[in-house]
C-alpha cells in the first residue's frame, strides 16, 4: 500500500507540474503576442508620423522612405514647410533599434513640429531640441540630426548638423 502510495503521489506530483508548466508557456505564450500586436500598432503609428505627402516646391525633387529593422525604430526623415519659399528637410537617427529609440524620435519630431515656424534659423531649433533631450533624463540615447534649409528664392541652402556626419553638396550639371 505504502510503494503504491508513493507511485500514485510521483504521479500525481508530475501531473501537477506539467499542468504548472503548460500554464506558464500558455501565459508567455499570451503575452508574446500582446507584446508582439503592440510592436505592430506602434509600426503602423511610427509609419504614420512620416511624411504622408511629398512638398511641392518648384526646383526642388522631394523623396523619401523607411523602413525600421525592427518593426520600430529611430530613424526618421520629415519635410517642414516653413513659409512659401522655404523648406526644411530633416534627417534623425537615433543610435539602436525598437521602442526606446522610436519613442525618443516622436518627442524629437513633435519638438520640430511645434518649433517649425523658427526653423528659419535652425541652428537656434537644434540647439533647443539638444536641451530637450538633455533634459529628457534619456541619457542612454544618442541621436543625430541634420537639418537643411532650402531657400527657393535666392537657391541657397543652410545645412546645420548634431552629431550626424557633415553633409555632402552633389551638382547633378557638373557631376559634382
Amino acid at each position: 500500500d505504502a510503494k503504491l502510495r508513493g507511485l500514485v503521489a510521483t504521479q500525481t506530483g508530475l501531473a501537477l507540474e506539467n499542468s504548472r508548466l503548460t500554464a506558464t508557456i500558455a501565459h508567455e505564450i499570451a503575452r508574446r503576442e500582446r507584446m508582439s500586436r503592440e510592436i505592430e500598432i506602434a509600426r503602423d503609428v511610427q509609419q504614420k508620423l512620416f511624411p504622408q505627402r511629398l512638398p511641392q516646391i518648384a526646383g526642388l525633387d522631394c523623396a523619401g522612405f523607411c523602413r525600421p529593422a525592427q518593426g520600430v525604430g529611430g530613424d526618421y526623415y520629415d519635410f517642414l514647410t516653413v513659409d512659401p519659399n522655404r523648406m526644411a528637410v530633416v534627417v534623425g537617427d537615433v543610435a539602436g533599434h525598437g521602442v526606446a529609440s522610436g519613442l525618443l524620435l516622436s518627442g524629437v519630431r513633435a519638438g520640430l513640429h511645434l518649433l517649425r515656424a523658427d526653423l528659419a534659423d535652425p541652428q537656434a531649433v537644434v540647439e533647443r531640441l539638444n536641451l530637450l533631450v538633455r533634459d529628457s533624463g534619456v541619457s542612454r540615447l544618442f541621436m543625430s540630426l541634420v537639418v537643411a534649409l532650402f531657400d527657393r528664392t535666392t537657391g541657397k541652402v543652410q545645412v546645420v548638423t548634431a552629431g550626424h556626419p557633415p553633409a555632402l553638396r552633389f551638382r547633378a550639371a557638373t557631376g559634382q
